[in-house]
């Protein structure tokens, strides 16, 4: 090997979701830069973090709810070493290092820093169907518990007009959960790796449809 061929040095990188932009830290750059959180600025953001080659280390995310997937499944289609953290663990490692205010490029800087000494393990590019039965199965606990949200409310209402808008409501989400339990059904069915970790779980005493959804997904 050359002795005058050095190596780039690592790139650690911490990405901060918000509705509109992401916030990016790099090891290799002082300022954080800064990428509409839009189908254009993920796919500018993507590009411009394979330039760096073998060098990328990992590239954290934190889970906001939702608005990081766009972000995280563009990261690992395009085969970049992406790492998904929980909030509870960044803001313990925050107050370890001391930091105190908080704001974007700070948080994008404490992500960053989070994969350079933490080592997060490294996520997995989920398969459509992992996403969409993901998808239907949380679209259904939430049905569920306005579901029994309005159960409650009906023990407590004595108006027969109320009652009757309350059935309505009622019938509407029971027809809405029969229908996901089938779309959820077909698509266990329909993959080979769901319908046998679903016989499995199953056949465990006391585990329904529903919990070996759940636990699939």
């Amino acid at each position: 090997m050359d002795a005058n061929t050095c190596s780039p040095p690592e790139l650690f990188v911490g990405i901060d979701v918000s509705k509109d932009k992401l916030d990016v830290a790099r090891s290799d750059r002082a300022a954080a830069g800064s990428f509409a959180n839009d189908a254009a600025g993920v796919a500018a953001l993507v590009r411009s973090l394979a330039e760096a080659g073998a060098a990328l280390r990992v590239v954290v995310v934190e889970a906001t709810g939702g608005l990081e997937r766009p972000l995280l499944e563009a990261l690992l289609d395009a085969g970049l070493p992406a790492a998904l953290v929980h909030p509870g663990r960044v803001r313990h490692f925050a107050r370890a290092l001391g930091v105190k205010h908080k704001n974007d490029p700070v948080d994008a800087r404490v992500l960053m820093d989070f994969g350079r000494l933490a080592s997060p393990r490294l996520a997995e590019r989920r398969s459509k169907n992992q996403a969409e039965l993901d998808d239907l199965v949380g679209c259904r606990r939430q049905l569920a518990a306005t579901r029994a949200q309005q159960l409650n409310r009906r023990s407590s209402t004595f108006s027969k007009p109320a009652l009757r808008s309350i059935d309505a409501v009622i019938a509407a989400l029971d027809r809405q959960v029969e229908s996901l339990d089938r779309r959820i059904r077909e698509l266990i069915d329909a993959d080979d790796d769901f319908r046998h970790l679903d016989r499995l779980l199953r056949s465990v005493p006391g585990v329904g449809p529903v919990l070996s959804a759940t636990i699939v997904a």
